[in-house]
This record gives C-alpha cells, structure tokens and sequence, in this order.
C-alpha cells in the first residue's frame, strides 16, 4: 500500500512489459514504484533490474478503461520516451497515483517556473529559495550584466592579442618568402649566365672545327677533318641549328590573385548598444545605464577592431599565398635552366674529349 508521507509516494504496482516472443506490450510485471515530490521524479525497480527514475517535468497522466485484464489501469506519459502503462488493484489506489503525479508536476512546473527554465529536478527546489515571489526569472540585475560585460571584456581582449600575434607571425612569413624569392631569383639569374657561357663554348669548338688549319697542311688531314666535322653534326645536329634556349616565364603581377586594394572589403557587421532607447527611473538607475553603455561602447570598439585585424590578416594570407605561387613558378624556371646547364655541359665535354682524340694533346 501507499505510504502516507506527503513527500513521497511508494508502493507495488503492475507495469505492462514487452513479451521476449512477440515484441509487443502483452505482459504485466510487479514493479516497486514511487514518485518523489522533492526531486520531481517518478521511479521503479523490481528484483532483477535495477532502478529506473524519470523527471515528471511535462509529463502527462490519464486513466483509461479496463486493459488486457487488469480493470484499473492509468497512463503516465512523458515528454519524451514511451508511455508507462500501470495498474493498480482497486479503484482508490488508481485516483492516489493519478492525484499525486499530478500535484507533483505541477509543483515542478511552478519551481522551474521561479527558477529559470534549464534546471534539472533535483535543482529546481534549491534554486527557487533564491528568488523572491513573483520576481521574473528573465530579469537580470545590473550586477549581473555588469558580470558579463567584464567577461566580455576579457574575452574580446585575448582575442585581440591573439590576433595581433598572428600578424606578427604573419609578417615575419612575408619576410622569409621574400627572402627566398630574393634567393630564387639570384640563382636563376646565375643559370642563365653559365648557360651563355656553355653556349659560346660550344660556338667557340664549332669555329675551331671548321678551319682548316686545325686540318694542318696535309689535304688528306684536312679532308679528314672535314669528314670527321660531318660525321660530328650527324651525331649533334643541335650544334649547327640555331639553339632556342627554353621560353621563360615573365613575372607578371596577375598572378590568379587580386591585390589588396582591388579586393572587396568585407561588410562590418552593424553594432548597436544594448541599453539604446533605455532610460533610468532615478539617477542610481541612470548612473547603472551610463556603466553599461560605456563598456558596451568599448566592446563594439574592440569587436570592430577585431574585424579590421580578421580583414588584414585575410590579405596577408592572400598576399603570402601570391608569392608561393610565383616562387614555385619561378622554381619551375630554374629547373629548366638548370636541365640546359647540365645539357649543354654535358655537350661541350663530349666534343672536347673528340678533339682532342682525334688531333693529339698539344705539345706544351
């Protein structure tokens, strides 16, 4: 049976259950109930389970007609989750629960009602103490916003610091990039003078095989020099064709991305002060009003300079990645110069090595 204590209502009663065959709510089980008016919960156990407790807040409770042979039968149904279907064994018993659920959410109701909204049950009752009757929970007081501005404060603060950090990494990146470029451009440009060099070797060696005087006063000599000179071009016709070194790439300042200045600005979210419109009732209401629009002035100032910092740092991202790309352009370069290089080298060293095979080491 029942207790009597006010604050809590305990006692055994049948819950329908799922049958393990069908799957289907067809089976009545003894379950040791009770609904906590302190907490705002509704619990049940029995001996192989453990205990289960569910908050009455929004929940619903409905008698219904006789249900698969139990005559007193009620529903409690919550907010979320399945219904709970309970019988009892007299008709008294049924209308207690029923009662008692009911009173009991609607004190919940009213203690979170004082409290705030969000609570869980077992808060709601030691939170309502704090708030006097009929006080508005929505209400805030000028401490409390007084509070919250100075972590607002704080918050927009370390972001600011933050952010300035970041440019500061930022412009030491720029600084080493443009370094590299520097260093990029340097030995291309050292590239192509030993290119230059090669090829006048190589201009130098033609010359040199095509006077007859290299052929000495021999004719035979020198009509073999002539040969040997034909049978050379046959195996580097590049020698005698005029040499087109590779296209360069010229820097040019559209490089798929815009300059700064070209660059959209971003729109400025519009700020206003949350106390706009306001006005005080006496002069310490006043004063409180003064507080807040002050530093609600000062975190719109910083949250516009944050925006501004954003901004900045979105076109030293833009203007960093410009100058990867045309560095790895310009690498793009130098690794065909570097292929000529090595190329033409290779070239000035094998017909070295031919004349000098063929017409003797010099007498020194």
């Amino acid at each position: 049976m029942p207790d009597q204590d006010t604050d809590l209502l305990q006692g055994r009663l049948k819950k329908l259950t799922r049958s393990p065959a069908s799957r289907t709510f067809d089976t009545w089980q003894a379950r040791d109930c009770e609904v906590d008016r302190a907490s705002g919960t509704f619990a049940y156990a029995s001996s192989d389970k453990p205990r289960k407790a569910l908050t009455l807040s929004g929940a619903k409770v409905r008698t219904m007609e006789p249900y698969k042979g139990k005559p007193f039968v009620f529903v409690l149904d919550f907010s979320s989750g399945e219904p709970l279907t309970l019988a009892t064994t007299t008709s008294e018993e049924r209308d207690k629960w029923v009662r008692f659920i009911k009173q009991t959410a609607k004190l919940l109701a009213v203690r979170k009602h004082k409290a705030g909204e969000g609570l869980n049950p077992d808060q709601a009752w030691p939170e309502a103490r704090r708030y006097k009757t009929g006080e508005k929970a929505s209400r805030a007081s000028a401490k409390d916003v007084d509070r919250l501005q100075d972590e607002t404060l704080d918050v927009v603060g370390r972001m600011r610091r933050q952010l300035s950090g970041t440019r500061e990494i930022a412009a030491a990146t720029s600084d080493t990039l443009k370094q590299q470029g520097e260093q990029i451009e340097q030995t291309t440009r050292d590239l192509d003078r030993m290119n230059h060099e090669l090829k006048q070797a190589d201009r130098n060696l033609s010359q040199l095989e095509s006077w007859r005087i290299f052929g000495g006063k021999s004719k035979k000599k020198g009509r073999k020099a002539e040969k040997m000179a034909r049978a050379h071009s046959s195996r580097f016709p590049d020698d005698d064709a005029k040499e087109v070194s590779p296209p360069r790439r010229r820097r040019s300042s559209n490089d798929g991305s815009k300059s700064p200045a070209s660059l959209p600005s971003s729109r400025k979210p519009s700020r206003s002060n949350i106390v706009d419109g306001l006005e005080g009732r006496d002069a310490d209401e006043a004063a409180a009003l003064d507080t807040i629009r002050r530093k609600d002035d000062t975190i719109n100032a910083g949250l516009d300079e944050i925006d501004s910092m954003l901004d900045a740092l979105g076109g030293d991202a833009r203007r960093m990645n410009a100058q990867v790309r045309r560095q790895n352009s310009r690498l793009g370069v130098m690794n065909e110069a570097l292929e000529e290089s090595e190329a033409r080298t290779a070239r000035v060293n094998a017909r070295a090595r031919h004349n000098v095979g063929y017409y003797g080491r010099p007498d020194l």
